[in-house]
């Protein structure tokens, strides 16, 4: 165990220090009397059970009980440091709903960093020294340290890396994961001693500190009564979690089994309690680990108060004479959005999709964290039988460039039928704004110098201008809207795509709306009918030109926890020259049609299985593993 620096009331920290003009404040419940003793309170850890130390906070709020020191275990750790800084409960509560920790600990989604939020890999490599590790955990460390850093901010200001300096005097357990000792945190970083005592194995890295490797302090002290008792506390008030018996028919969902692993690895001995002390055991043993919902939030909360004031107003505990002045600290909000702080350490992200006409295609992308100049650096590379495209990108805060280069063999058809292809080679250097992928609203553009051919003609250059507006959703792929112009001396093209999403009740609604239009576009630029996903009844990538609309809107409705049926009709009109010609006999003409089928999500990807069928008798299957690039 960590040394500490002497027992309770050895440090200046007795009732008659405290300010002698604050009083408790009154409530109708008042606890029985007793003889003063030095008090501590102890938190136990339980991850998203924790939840429930917050009703029992808001009951030492009301009936004015403030012990003498609070230790803290993982969540006990976390509310029982904020506690400490003298913030109400309800304040704390308040921020804590405000931080939307459901947002944090979620199915595992491998993910490259704040900068490429918009990305989706099915895997992803981080460099670890001189070797490269499968990126693991239901939870990203820089979104849950943004968030522990949030709430956490007050406290550091007034510990100023002495935890004594508290209001009350608070403690942080954690456990030296190579001898599994109970390590007892007294001063630095707060928010550091209380990272390292909520670090879950396998969900949270473990934290450096002083030659240790730390991990949640439930792997050695869940109920750490025995460290109270140490640091000189006589009357013991310990909040305690249940622990769950495994739902054995969910164990195929990787949360619930990481849950009751878990459960099993905090499982300890049991505490020794006096007769003086008091147990607050929370019945949590319904209720996930990882459960982090806001109606979940809501339910523990209340159960912790109706706990906390059974136990409190049955046993003798004295409340002190004086407590600390306690403040409500304003909720800040993100509108949401989970502020992560930049990666650390090279990431290659790797996702693999399929489709039945396109054959299979995979995608990589290498970043980097920043330099000492705030630069980042990227190369994505995508790879299927017909195609080959490579982008790097070096981002600064203001400028950067970019160079996107791709080989395609594009097919021809005649009547719906494939009768050969065309290569089309393309090269685009941007200087100025490089195209993002963060979410979140991006303005890019700048000078472009443009390189291509097709067809075996001989290549042709051009310099020019590009601009585009961009809105990307975290996690996806596709932008949600995005308004792009390029024009060089020989060719221009201004093109529009957005994704607008609704609900009514169960159903869901994703639309598709791509608009082109151009002069002299080269032909591995023009779009095709539908885009990358392609138009109902007729194969994909047919019907390409240089002035295009196409609109379809998807109706998914579930009919399984991740099984939907969908309904997607669409319409559009595809031209070359214009809306109404072209020498393509797609072209100039209105194309309607519906699509129908079925989508299941995998941990890899959606897959969606449909038959395609067009006003004018044509149809088309289509069948899609992940996403498509």
């Amino acid at each position: 165990m960590a040394l500490v620096r002497g027992p309770l009331g050895a440090q200046g920290r007795t009732p008659d220090a405290r300010p002698a003009d604050l009083s408790p404040p009154t409530s109708p419940l008042t606890p029985p009397l007793c003889p003063p003793a030095p008090t501590a309170l102890v938190l136990g850890g339980g991850g998203a059970k924790g939840m429930a130390h917050l009703g029992v906070l808001a009951v030492l709020d009301s009936l004015g009980i403030t012990p003498d020191l609070i230790v803290g275990t993982s969540a006990g750790a976390v509310l029982g440091a904020m506690w400490a800084s003298g913030e109400t409960a309800a304040s704390i509560e308040a921020r804590v709903r405000a931080a939307r920790l459901d947002r944090i600990v979620r199915p595992y989604s491998p993910s490259l960093g704040p900068a490429f939020a918009s990305a989706r890999p099915q895997f992803v490599w981080e460099r670890a020294g001189v070797r490269w590790v499968v990126q693991d955990g239901a939870v990203r460390d820089e979104e849950a340290d943004s968030a522990l850093a949030r709430l956490l901010a007050p406290a550091e200001v007034r510990a100023g890396g002495d935890f004594d300096a508290l209001p009350i005097p608070f403690r942080a357990v954690a456990t030296d994961l190579r001898t599994r000792e109970v390590v007892v945190l007294d001063r630095g970083r707060l928010v550091d001693a209380v990272r390292a005592s909520m670090a879950i194995p396998v969900l949270l890295r473990p934290v450096p500190r002083e030659g240790r490797t730390l991990v949640d302090g439930g792997l050695s002290a869940n109920n750490p009564v025995a460290v109270a008792r140490a640091l000189g506390a006589r009357r013991i008030i310990v909040a305690t979690i249940a622990s769950p018996v495994p739902d054995v028919t969910r164990l195929d969902d990787p949360l619930t089994v990481a849950s009751a692993v878990f459960e099993f690895l905090f499982l300890q001995d049991p505490m020794s309690l006096g007769d003086s002390d008091v147990r607050i055991a929370l019945p949590t043993a319904t209720y996930g680990m990882l459960d982090f919902r806001p109606s979940t939030l809501d339910t523990l909360i209340a159960l912790g108060r109706t706990t906390a004031t059974a136990a409190l107003t049955a046993q003798c505990v004295r409340p002190l004479t004086a407590t600390p002045t306690r403040v409500t600290i304003p909720v800040t909000t993100t509108d949401g959005r989970i502020i992560p702080s930049a990666p650390s350490a090279e990431r290659i992200g790797l996702a693999i999709a399929y489709d039945h006409a396109l054959s299979a295609q995979a995608w990589s992308l290498w970043t980097a964290p920043p330099t000492r100049r705030g630069v980042t650096r990227s190369v994505e590379l995508t790879v299927a039988p017909w195609s080959l495209r490579i982008r790097g990108t070096a981002l600064a805060r203001r400028a950067g460039a970019s160079l996107d280069l791709s080989a395609q063999r594009l097919p021809t058809f005649i009547d719906r039928r494939e009768v050969g292809g065309v290569q089309a080679d393309d090269a685009l250097l941007t200087i100025g704004r490089p195209r993002a992928t963060s979410a979140g609203w991006q303005v890019d553009g700048g000078l472009v110098g443009w390189a291509g051919r097709s067809g075996g003609v001989d290549g042709r250059a051009d310099a020019g201008l590009a601009l585009a507006l961009t809105r990307r959703r975290p996690r996806d792929p596709a932008p949600a809207l995005q308004l792009e112009g390029i024009a060089v001396s020989r060719w221009h093209q201004l093109t529009m795509e957005a994704r607008p999403r609704g609900a009514l009740g169960v159903l869901r609604f994703e639309g598709r709306l791509l608009a082109s239009v151009g002069t002299g576009v080269p032909l591995a630029r023009r779009p095709t009918l539908g885009g990358l996903e392609g138009f109902t009844g007729r194969p994909l990538l047919s019907a390409r030109g240089d002035h295009l609309a196409s609109l379809a809107l998807r109706t998914a409705w579930p009919l399984r926890p991740r099984l939907r049926a969908e309904v997607e009709p669409m319409i559009g009109r595809v031209g070359e020259g214009g809306f109404g010609r072209g020498s393509d006999p797609a072209h100039g003409i209105l194309h309607r049609g519906l699509r129908v089928g079925l989508a299941v999500e995998t941990p890899l990807g959606t897959l969606r299985v449909s038959e395609g069928f067009a006003a004018d008798g044509g149809r088309a299957a289509y069948v899609r593993f992940g996403d498509w690039r």
